[in-house]
């Protein structure tokens, strides 16, 4: 059994009315669509043999850390141990977001200074967090490791889902880098912002990875999908109701 050396004090984390994490607080149309993309994902990765995937977005600053704490929390919620990696070991947003330290993570690990078990910290019930860590000079490279894939077995042994934050795909190869680790990718878009040519590009960078697709989330949308107009090779899309002013990466 994995254990993590880092002790909760049992409190609540502040806070951040501009996160949009999910809590009791939160609306409730934006609760059930996180479960209903919770209920797509479960059928989707239950045709993999990896309990892990990647959340990724063609260019910054379109919701994918958001998504995957709050991917992380619906799937909390039926019991399962999450496990929510930050995998942005170039602009690191996570740890922020929680309110953690970030001296130790990912990248400390990967570079054999802490043991796994050093990096792992709590955030909710049934949610255990890996911040980054240090930003390292190589960070393509340390992720497609094989410190990497030894990583990812050991925290399969203790967990049910395993949720990486990774950079934008086209800006850089970061999650590429897992293609063959992981179950598969999400990718988020921002409606009203991202490009078409934007989202092409990156399901195709998919694509040529062989990594599958499980669906794409439409962020800061209140409509039906198909009024963005493209058509693209994928199991599922998600669209959840966020507020439209929101500019989280």
């Amino acid at each position: 059994m994995l254990k993590n050396k880092n002790k909760t004090s049992g409190k609540k984390s502040p806070r951040n009315k501009k996160s949009y994490i999910l809590d009791e607080d939160s609306a409730f149309m934006i609760v059930e669509a996180y479960k209903k993309f919770r209920t797509n994902l479960q059928f989707v990765l239950s045709q993999s043999d990896k309990k892990s995937f990647v959340i990724t977005s063609p260019m910054p600053d379109e919701g994918k850390s958001t998504v995957a704490l709050n991917t992380g929390i619906v799937f909390s919620q039926l019991g399962k141990r999450v496990m929510i990696i930050d995998a942005d070991m170039r602009k690191p947003t996570v740890y922020k977001k929680l309110g953690l330290t970030n001296h130790v993570g990912l990248s400390s690990v990967l570079g054999n200074f802490n043991d796994l078990s050093e990096a792992i910290k709590p955030f909710r019930e049934n949610i255990d967090v890996i911040t980054s860590g240090p930003i390292p000079p190589t960070p393509s490279e340390m992720l497609a490791s094989k410190r990497m894939d030894d990583i990812l077995k050991r925290l399969e042994q203790a967990y049910d889902v395993i949720i990486l934050d990774t950079p934008p795909i086209n800006m850089v190869a970061d999650a590429l880098s897992l293609s063959d680790k992981v179950g598969g990718a999400v990718l988020v878009v921002r409606e009203r912002s991202t490009k078409y040519e934007a989202v092409k590009k990156a399901l195709a960078a998919i694509d040529d990875t062989g990594m599958k697709l499980f669906g794409t989330v439409i962020n800061g949308s209140r409509n039906s999908i198909g009024k963005l107009g493209y058509r693209h090779r994928y199991y599922y899309s998600y669209n959840y109701a966020y507020k439209a002013s929101s500019s989280n990466k």
